[in-house]
């Protein structure tokens, strides 16, 4: 996965756990997991 910012990485690991987790009969995981907060922090 490329990204030019923390923010674009952050987005795309959010799209990732929202619309790519999807259960037996179609489900998005957005439909179905619990709310959550997400922060991407860099580590050098």
């Amino acid at each position: 996965m490329e990204c030019d910012s923390l923010e674009e990485f952050e987005e795309q690991i959010r799209n990732q756990l929202d619309n790519g987790v999807v259960t037996s009969d179609g489900g998005a995981g957005a439909d179905w997991m619990a709310g959550y907060d997400l922060e991407v922090i860099k580590v050098d």
